[in-house]
C-alpha cells in the first residue's frame, strides 16, 4: 500500500492580513511563485506515489488569480484530496463545483464576535460571514477553522453554537503555537494546562447536546499527550474518537519551490522539479528521515473527532 503523506503546499506568500499567529510568516516574502503547471504536477505526482493529502494555502490563497485554472486542471479524485484554507475576505471567481469537491474548504476565524476576530486578525467578522453565506448558498460545505488561545478559549462552546445556527456543520480547531509570527505573542496567547482542560470540557459539553454537524475536530500536539490521556474517558464517553496521527510523515513545499518537513522547517534548497530523479530523492529523504513517526512540538500528533 502507498504510504500516507500530509503535504503543506503554499502557492503564494502574499496576504492582505497580518495575523498574530501566522505560522507561514517563517519565510521571506518571496515574489517567486510556482506556476500553475508546476502546482498541478506536484499534486499529481505526489498523489500517485503516496497516499497524499494536501493543505493548499498561502498567504491568502485567493490573492492568486489562477486558482480556478489550477483546480480545473486536476481530476475530481485529485481535488478530493485537497484542503483549501482562506481567511474569507475574498470572494474568488472559482467554480463552486470545484470547491464542493474538495476534501475540506476552511475559513479561518477567531471566534463569533468582531472583537475576537479583530484582536488576532485586525479585520471585522461580518464581511467574512457574508462571503461564507454566499458559499453556503452554493452548497459548498464551509468549515470553520479556529485557532484556540487565551482570548477565545472560554467561548468555544458558545462560538460553535453560534456558527451551527448559521448553518455551519464542519469545525476544526488548532492550538496557538509559538512558531512563525506567533513567537512574538506566545506569552499573551498560549494556553496553560488548566485552560486547555477547559477547552476539552467545553467540547465534551457541546457533544452532549448532540449537535447536527458533519464533524468537530480538535488537533493536539504531542505536548498535550498527558492531558489527553487524563481526559480520555470523558471524551470517549461523549462520543469523541481519539486518533493518533503522528506516525504520518509530512512534507512542506514553499511557494518558491523549497522543500522541508514542517511548515516552519523548510530548507534553503530549491528543487528543480523538472529533474524528477533529484526531486524524488529529496522527497524520499524527507519522508525517511521522519522514521515513520513525525516528531515535532507543534505539528498535530493526535486528533479528537466527533461526527
Amino acid at each position: 500500500m502507498r504510504q500516507r503523506l500530509y503535504v503543506h503546499l503554499y502557492v503564494t506568500t502574499k496576504c492582505n492580513l497580518a495575523c498574530k499567529h501566522c505560522y507561514s510568516a517563517y519565510s521571506e516574502k518571496s515574489t517567486k511563485e510556482l506556476s500553475v503547471e508546476q502546482i498541478v504536477f506536484l499534486i499529481r505526482w505526489l498523489e500517485r506515489k503516496y497516499d497524499a493529502f494536501f493543505d493548499v494555502e498561502g498567504g491568502e490563497i485567493f490573492l492568486r488569480q489562477d486558482i480556478n485554472r489550477i483546480l480545473s486542471m486536476l481530476t475530481e479524485s485529485e481535488r478530493q484530496k485537497i484542503t483549501i484554507t482562506t481567511n474569507g475576505t475574498i470572494l474568488p471567481k472559482v467554480d463552486p463545483l470545484y470547491l464542493r469537491q474538495l476534501d475540506e474548504f476552511r475559513v479561518s476565524v477567531e471566534g463569533h464576535t468582531t472583537e475576537l476576530q479583530e484582536n488576532i486578525r485586525g479585520v471585522a467578522l461580518m464581511p467574512i460571514m457574508k462571503n461564507c453565506e454566499e458559499w453556503l448558498k452554493q452548497n459548498i460545505p464551509v468549515e470553520i477553522r479556529m485557532t484556540i488561545h487565551k482570548k477565545n478559549y472560554q467561548y468555544l462552546q458558545e462560538a460553535c453554537q453560534y456558527f451551527i445556527r448559521l448553518g455551519f456543520q464542519r469545525f476544526s480547531f488548532y492550538e496557538f503555537q509559538a512558531v512563525g509570527r506567533g513567537k512574538d505573542f506566545a506569552e499573551e496567547y498560549i494556553l496553560d494546562a488548566g485552560a486547555f482542560e477547559v477547552v476539552l470540557k467545553q467540547l465534551s459539553s457541546l457533544a452532549q447536546t448532540r449537535p447536527v454537524v458533519d464533524w468537530i475536530k480538535l488537533n493536539i500536539t504531542n505536548q498535550r499527550r498527558d492531558l489527553l490521556e487524563k481526559n480520555q474517558n470523558q471524551l470517549e464517553n461523549t462520543k469523541f474518537e481519539i486518533l493518533d496521527v503522528c506516525d504520518i510523515p509530512t512534507l512542506t513545499i514553499s511557494s518558491a519551490g523549497k522543500l522541508g518537513t514542517c511548515p516552519w522547517n523548510v530548507s534553503d534548497q530549491t528543487i528543480d522539479i523538472t529533474n524528477l530523479k533529484e526531486f524524488e530523492d529529496k522527497v524520499d529523504e524527507i519522508v525517511d528521515l521522519q522514521g515513520g513517526r513525525h516528531a515535532c512540538d507543534h505539528c498535530s500528533s493526535f486528533r479528537i473527532l466527533y461526527k
